[in-house]
């Protein structure tokens, strides 16, 4: 399958190039006259993974054997399905052992926030008890509980919830009979909800900390890198798109595109101006008149 990208300066095609280049997971680090090249994903000794996000920190993200009633982490996150039932919302069954544990302190807050499982909803709440965990929170699934944006959104809430509580180093994420699916579009939207770009901008003096994320009851290993390398790529052309023109010029793009091509295996091929005027492409020609830059037409294949 072959890309064909016509690159003029950022100015003339806007979010294109960004998303032409970052359809592929990255595995080196380097730098482009201010684009970032992410890491990929690193296996530590826990069995968990880490990914560089900028220059912003790490986010850990790790399968666990653990069940929502023998996780000790800081905040533990609930997704459930949609329940249309008016007359009250019924717990999952592995979710009622520990609402007893806790002596059901979570079908109260469930019935209190008159919380249906409505994709996208969402409560907190700090909890007393039997539990080493002392923040719980419940995220609505919707009745379709495998959606790709609907997962996203939770580990992103994750990540929000986590960084937003005071003493927070992990988190737990429990969803009844997670998938492989599942789990790499929560670990996408962990990663890409840590990432803050100041890359032109001076960086916060108290930088958010990147707390640990556990997905309970959950072993397949395979998700966390996919995850991550999905996230790798978004981030990768959201910092492309993101910069100034005289910072991504087609230069950068093409030198871009080049050690994409080097990382997996790719072949490119870069079209110089006067390589576009032998081949008669006026129109792609006319076009990048708009800027002071030579284009560059880049083919991956």
């Amino acid at each position: 399958m072959a890309f064909v990208l016509p690159v003029m300066n950022l100015r003339t095609i806007g979010t294109r190039a960004g998303i032409c280049f970052g359809f592929r997971p990255l595995s080196t680090s380097r730098r482009f006259r201010g684009v970032r090249r992410f890491h990929g994903v690193k296996m530590n000794a826990d069995s968990s993974y880490t990914v560089v996000t900028g220059s912003e920190g790490k986010v850990a993200v790790l399968t666990s054997s653990d069940t929502i009633d023998s996780f000790t982490g800081d905040l533990l996150v609930l997704g459930f399905p949609e329940q249309k039932d008016s007359e009250g919302y019924e717990l999952p069954e592995d979710v009622k052992s520990l609402d007893e544990k806790l002596g059901g302190i979570i079908k109260e807050l469930v019935d209190e926030n008159k919380f249906k499982g409505k994709a996208g909803t969402k409560f907190s709440a700090r909890i007393v008890g039997d539990s080493a965990c002392k923040r719980i929170a419940c995220f609505g699934l919707g009745e379709e509980t495998s959606k790709p944006k609907t997962l996203r959104d939770l580990g992103a809430y994750v990540m929000s919830t986590a960084q937003g509580m005071k003493g927070v180093s992990k988190a737990g994420v429990h969803i009844d009979a997670m998938s492989k699916g599942q789990a790499v579009s929560i670990t996408e939207g962990a990663v890409l909800a840590s990432y803050a770009d100041t890359r032109f901008k001076k960086a916060p003096e108290d930088p958010p900390e990147f707390p640990e994320i556990a997905l309970l009851s959950f072993d397949d290993l395979s998700c966390v890198p996919d995850g991550m390398s999905i996230s790798s790529g978004v981030l990768l052309a959201r910092e492309l798109v993101d910069a100034p023109a005289n910072f991504v010029t087609p230069q950068t793009l093409a030198d871009t595109a080049t050690a994409i091509a080097k990382d997996h295996d790719l072949e490119v091929e870069i079209l110089e101006q006067d390589e576009c005027e032998k081949l008669g492409m006026g129109s792609f020609l006319a076009v990048s008149r708009a800027s002071d830059k030579p284009p560059k037409f880049i083919h991956l294949t």
